[in-house]
């Protein structure tokens, strides 16, 4: 064996002198290092050239300039990130997943109060908004899903089409992680979201995330052969099975109902623990949705932290912009029915052949009778309840459903 010490006098300058601007040097040498990742990761082969190019470039050209030996015996660390984006995305993911649990509370309390003798009338009216708008916010939160999914896919498939394609890594990989934990909100409103409203496009946006999520998973690991290295074939194997089985909690609660009712009578499901299973699914979407928020802020925030002001780019682009304006629809449908009434309010989003009325729970067991559901007050004397009797009766063509 060849032993050997190398002595240099050269002092490595502070980090703060470093000139970390040379994009072609930085971008060569990157390039060199993914190419050999990808093509063999035992044996980095990196041309020398480059590193001692990337390493120069560094190094302010006043003062004394160091030798290939010192260079190569003193390795620098850098961190620097050179695209810094996703603003708006990021916003509204994080708004999403706090605006979730608001919104489920207030389905389930529109359940239990309306409908009593006494509630309060403002109360009611932000409660049922939040009910009218949620299948809103769900449809739009698959969307804004599947959109992110669309965008990873582009990405991922452009670099492996072309491997010199110029691309951010931070950008490439804030969309998969974005894009594939945006599942949890929309998992936690589809627990509490209508029936009536499961219709064949958002079946199509499930699948659609489902298989696009699946194709995502393979072409990350396709750019990135290092995780193979790192975790191994049968840890890679476990991840991917744990990452499809998320979406079984999509797809089996909507049709297992359905298979059980079609049976006979004494093979009908009791779904009285229905409720309890819809609260620890939501309980745990929610928890796994805000560690991703708290792990993704921290990497997000070191990245900051760690890139220099002119590489810090805070414009917002078109893409953010029309993240956030998918909310609108949300907060049109919650105010009109806030401002004009259920009725009224979603009356606005059908043409003028049809209309809106409200279902008075004749499905309902617990409804002993049609008119204890006169919507929002109690008759204190015998001319409020002829008044309330009334209306009810012009509004439902004077008959009476006396199954109570």
């Amino acid at each position: 064996m060849i032993s050997s010490n190398v002595s240099t006098s050269w002092a490595r300058p502070p980090f703060s002198s470093l000139n970390v601007n040379d994009c072609d040097a930085a971008t060569a040498w990157m390039a060199a290092l993914v190419r050999a990742e990808n093509t063999n990761l035992t044996v980095l082969d990196i041309p020398i050239n480059l590193t001692i190019e990337y390493l120069r470039s560094m190094i302010l050209q006043s003062g004394t300039q160091p030798s290939i030996v010192d260079l190569a015996s003193r390795p620098l660390k850098l961190w620097n990130e050179s695209e810094l984006r996703g603003d708006g995305e990021y916003e509204t993911w994080v708004n999403r997943t706090y605006d979730v649990p608001l919104k489920s509370v207030a389905s389930r309390s529109v359940e239990r109060w309306i409908g009593k003798t006494v509630v309060n009338y403002d109360l009611a009216g932000v409660l049922e908004g939040f009910q009218q708008s949620i299948n809103t916010f769900l449809d739009a939160s698959l969307v804004f899903t599947a959109a992110l999914l669309g965008a990873a896919l582009v990405r991922y498939a452009a670099v492996i089409r072309d491997h010199k394609e110029k691309y951010s890594a931070y950008g490439m990989i804030g969309s998969v992680f974005m894009s594939a934990f945006l599942i949890f909100p929309a998992l936690i409103l589809q627990t509490v979201v209508d029936g009536p409203r499961t219709h064949f496009i958002r079946h199509f946006l499930w699948f659609a995330i489902i298989g696009c999520t699946i194709v995502v998973d393979v072409l990350y690991k396709s750019a990135y052969e290092s995780q193979k290295w790192v975790q191994g074939d049968p840890a890679i194997r476990e991840h991917t099975q744990f990452v499809n089985k998320i979406w079984l909690w999509a797809i089996i609660p909507s049709r297992w109902k359905e298979a059980w009712n079609s049976r006979s009578q004494r093979f009908k499901l009791r779904w009285d623990w229905k409720r309890s299973v819809r609260i620890a699914n939501g309980i745990v979407c929610f928890v796994a949705a805000c560690f991703f928020i708290s792990l993704f802020h921290r990497y997000r925030h070191s990245l900051h932290e760690l890139a220099n002001e002119s590489n810090k780019k805070i414009d917002w682009q078109f893409g953010q912009v029309l993240a956030l304006a998918t909310r609108v629809p949300v907060g049109v449908d919650f105010f009109a029915v806030l401002f004009y009434g259920s009725e009224r309010g979603m009356s606005g989003k059908v043409c003028s052949h049809y209309r809106v009325v409200r279902n008075r729970g004749v499905e309902k067991k617990e409804a002993a009778s049609e008119l204890q559901r006169l919507p929002y007050y109690a008759p204190h004397n015998q001319a409020s309840f002829d008044s309330g009797l009334a209306y009810y009766a012009h509004h439902n063509q004077g008959s009476f459903d006396s199954r109570g």
